[in-house]
C-alpha cells in the first residue's frame, strides 16, 4: 500500500485509465465477436433461401423437359417421319420441319428459320 502513495500523480493517472479501459476493451472484444458471428448467421440463412429458391427454378425445369421430351416421345407423326427420313425420303425432311415449327416449337421463343 505504501508504493501506491509513493507513486506520482501521473503514474496513479495512467493506473487509472488502464483499469477503466481494459474491462471496456474487452466487452468491446466479446460484443465484435457476437456481432461478426450474428451477421455470419444472417448471410448463410439468406443464402440458404437464394438457394432453395435456385433449387425451386432447377425442379421446375427438370420437371418441364420432362414433359416437353413426353410430349415428343409421345408424338406419332415424329416418330414415323424420322422413320422416313432414315429410309432416305426427302419430302419427310420438309413436313417434318414444318410440323415442329407450327405446332412443337414456340416461334416466340425459338429464333431458328429452315434455310431453303
Amino acid at each position: 500500500m505504501r508504493q501506491f502513495y509513493s507513486l506520482t500523480i501521473v503514474q496513479k493517472a495512467i493506473a487509472g485509465v488502464l483499469l477503466v479501459l481494459l474491462p471496456s476493451l474487452a466487452i468491446f472484444y466479446y460484443n465484435m465477436v457476437t456481432i461478426k458471428n450474428s451477421i455470419c448467421q444472417i448471410v448463410l440463412d439468406d443464402l440458404k433461401i437464394i438457394a432453395e429458391a435456385f433449387e425451386g427454378h432447377v425442379y421446375q425445369f427438370i420437371e418441364m423437359s420432362r414433359r416437353r421430351l413426353a410430349d415428343f416421345a409421345s408424338d406419332g407423326f415424329i416418330c414415323d417421319k424420322l422413320k422416313e427420313i432414315n429410309a432416305g425420303e426427302t419430302q419427310a425432311v420438309d413436313s417434318l420441319c414444318d410440323y415442329l415449327v407450327h405446332r412443337k416449337i414456340l416461334r416466340f421463343a425459338c429464333g431458328w428459320q429452315r434455310k431453303n
